[in-house]
């Protein structure tokens, strides 16, 4: 997949960032048949963001994408296309995180998001937004 952006604050060297841990994760922009995209918004910390979330051990990035998006949006999901990949250095976390983003759709109406305590403590909630 086609890199798209590099996020690196400070520019350290890559040998001095030896000791970050590699994390991988998969988002979509999801249309559903009425042509609406969907956003998480996380309601404690006031952002919005695409459904998806990171790989967990043995998953390729379709399986975490189809698994995340079903949990987060609540309906199965077919890949119709690539956007790119951003890889992000988070310094603060000690952190080298690479992103896939894909273009998704679903033809049901009535999904129900199905999402963690943590998510909901968080104040997780799924919306459908006009494309304008």
């Amino acid at each position: 997949m086609r890199l798209l952006l590099t996020i690196d604050l400070l520019g350290l060297p890559e040998s001095e960032r030896s000791v970050y841990r590699f994390r991988q994760a998969a988002r979509a922009i999801i249309l559903n048949s009425d042509n609406k995209i969907a956003i998480i918004h996380n309601g404690k910390y006031n952002y919005h963001k695409l459904p998806g979330g990171g790989v967990e051990d043995g998953e390729n990035i379709t399986e975490v994408l189809k698994r995340e998006c079903y949990e987060e949006v609540g309906c199965e999901i077919e890949v119709i296309g690539e956007v790119g990949r951003v890889l992000e250095y988070r310094d603060e976390y000690q952190l080298k995180h690479e992103s896939f983003c894909f273009i998704a759709k679903t033809s049901s109406h009535s999904c129900q998001p199905n999402f963690t305590p943590e998510e909901i403590a968080d104040g997780f909630f799924l919306k459908w937004l006009e494309l304008t």
